[in-house]
């Protein structure tokens, strides 16, 4: 029995040494620009190929001298050992992708230093504790459904969550006319109770007063009393439930249009600008049908729309409620150029030559600016200084 705690001591700490060694070398030795799938596929084909040769060979002869393994039950322990260490590797790496992929989607590629690697690790454990935080906050509020939408709320806010389930329909229905989704998504709308409570839970940056945010299969909304708050404060003109119901059909487009892509197996990396573009465009559709949008003035320097490509790019954007506003409206200006000019069917088209599971991350921003000269004519540049006065 004691030999055997030893056998396991032995195995656990080879175990823990190996992870730890794997994590260290996988995340901040290797660089995030490199692509670990190749490395991880032929290192996993390879090893197991070899391992079922050496260790049919081995059972077979009894031993495996070229590894000192000079019994059958040594040969078994040291393949338990083996097979463990290339699991951990494997988990590893793919965490190590994940991250890669997640950061790359956010800040777009380029180097970071280990600090950095850190911190964004950080906020990703961070971000996955806020979400059970929040499937506990939701256990005690009332629920409205329509279809798989939950719409989570308290007693006072009941008809705001009865009000956003009836649009539903309308809302599905103007969407199809431009991407059309047969199967929607499962998505939870949270109206929260005020201010503190929406910052503890919805992840919004730079605790800016955003009316409502979209994230992973959630959309975060003040209520109507809290939205007649950061109206006021903000010198807004404008009822608290016209701004609630225009904050809905924004978020509800931005979980739309990835409804969309996942149906149609294309990736969920969108630009920013035509992502919150496309979003505010509804808006205007639906609540502001006489609104000219060419007519809106822009407030101080004009921010490039490929410095709005990607989201570590767009929320460093997020200053004040001027800087906010000229990005938004930037972002809407050329969305309604692109739709005015082509159609808004062309929106599928770019979708689908830009943003496919066969174009890595890394390619992906200079493969959407291919795609917007292909489709629309003109280059970033062009059209921003085309609709962008």
């Amino acid at each position: 029995m004691k030999k055997f705690f030893k056998l396991v001591f032995a195995y656990l700490l080879w175990v823990i040494v190996f992870a730890v060694i794997s994590a260290g070398v996988v995340f901040f030795v290797i660089p995030f620009s490199y692509d670990l799938t190749n490395v991880v596929t032929y290192t996993v084909v390879i090893s197991i190929v070899l391992f079922i040769l050496f260790f049919i060979i081995g059972m077979i002869r009894g031993k495996l001298k070229i590894f000192r393994i000079y019994s059958r039950k040594r040969l078994i322990y040291r393949s338990i050992l083996f097979l463990s260490m290339i699991s951990i590797f494997v988990i590893v790496s793919v965490l190590q992708m994940g991250v890669r992929a997640g950061y790359i989607q956010i800040n777009g590629m380029h180097e970071l230093t280990n600090k950095e690697k850190v911190q964004f690790i950080k906020e990703v454990y961070a971000n996955l504790n806020t979400a059970k935080s929040r499937n506990e906050l939701t256990k005690g509020m009332n629920v409205v459904k329509y279809n798989n939408i939950e719409v989570y709320y308290y007693e006072e806010d009941k008809k705001s969550a009865e009000e956003i389930v009836n649009k539903i329909p309308d809302l599905n229905k103007k969407l199809n006319s431009v991407i059309n989704v047969k199967d929607s998504e499962p998505l939870k709308i949270i109206i929260y109770k005020d201010k503190q409570e929406y910052n503890k839970y919805s992840n919004s940056p730079n605790s800016a007063d955003t009316l409502g945010l979209y994230n992973n299969g959630v959309i975060n909304l003040h209520n109507l009393k809290t939205i007649k708050e950061i109206n006021s404060e903000n010198g807004i003109d404008e009822g608290s439930e016209d701004s609630f119901f225009r904050t809905v059909t924004h978020e509800y487009t931005h979980y739309y249009i990835r409804a969309y892509l996942k149906e149609n197996n294309l990736s969920s990396t969108l630009p920013p600008w035509l992502d919150e573009g496309f979003a505010q465009y509804m808006e205007y559709e639906l609540y502001n049908k006489d609104f000219q949008l060419e007519t809106k003035p822009i407030k101080g320097k004009i921010i490039p729309l490929r410095d709005l490509s990607t989201l570590g790019q767009w929320e460093s954007q997020w200053k004040d409620r001027d800087s906010i506003e000229k990005i938004y409206t930037e972002s809407v200006l050329a969305i309604n150029y692109i739709f005015d000019s082509k159609g808004n069917e062309i929106l599928k088209n770019i979708l689908a030559q830009s943003n496919n599971n066969k174009v890595p991350d890394v390619d992906y921003q200079s493969n959407f600016e291919k795609t917007i000269k292909n489709n629309v004519g003109l280059t970033l540049d062009e059209l921003q200084n085309k609709v962008i006065k």
